[in-house]
């Protein structure tokens, strides 16, 4: 779970990526509509939800390591864009924790008749796979997002918080729960700081 040039090159790379987004747009509201029923408690949102995080931020990074359990403090940038005409955004991530540098896409898509998004990562540490998406949507300065997931063969469930703190300022954490959302456990929180 501890979950993206040359100048003739750009034109291409971004109709692959559109092209992606608009083959996981298709698929949204089916995983959407999987994870709702599943979920229930996954609240509606609105296509203007994201609109707080367009641009460039830093990022205070405080996760735990799957393997020792330890909490560890790293930094980042993260810039996001609107894609497809609003109605998705692309979230691209780089980190450095160690001595290793990392980078990831948050790909999030609207479904306007559920008014839920549906939130994709991939990460280079996995390149070759991207898992169920979280569902949900923002109730004022909170999103909050769920899936059902499989961590070391045991089913959990999957939850994102954002919280809104103003205008250049924003919070996430990503957090398990395997008694069906009685509690939970947090595994990584990111601060955004604005850059532009």
């Amino acid at each position: 779970m501890d979950r993206y040039d040359h100048p003739r090159n750009v034109g291409r790379r971004q109709m692959v990526e559109l092209g992606v987004c608009a083959a996981l747009l298709g698929f949204a509201s089916d995983a959407i509509a999987s994870v709702s029923d599943a979920a229930g408690a996954a609240p509606t949102g609105a296509i203007s939800d994201f609109d707080f995080q367009v641009g460039r931020w830093s990022v205070r990074h405080h996760a735990r390591s799957a393997a020792s359990g330890e909490w560890n403090d790293f930094s980042g940038e993260v810039s996001m864009r609107k894609i497809l005409g609003g109605s998705g955004n692309l979230e691209e991530h780089h980190w450095t924790r160690g001595s290793q540098s990392y980078h990831a896409v948050g790909l999030r898509a609207f479904d306007p008749e559920r008014r839920q998004w549906a939130i994709y990562w991939l990460d280079s540490r996995w390149p070759g796979a991207m898992g169920s998406p979280v569902v949900g949507g923002f109730e004022g300065a909170q999103g909050t997002f769920y899936s059902d997931d499989d961590v070391n063969g045991r089913p959990v469930r999957a939850r994102y918080l954002w919280m809104v703190d103003g205008a250049d300022a924003c919070r996430w954490e990503q957090a398990t729960s395997d008694d069906g959302g009685k509690s939970w456990d947090t595994s990584w929180r990111m601060a955004f700081t604005c850059l532009a």
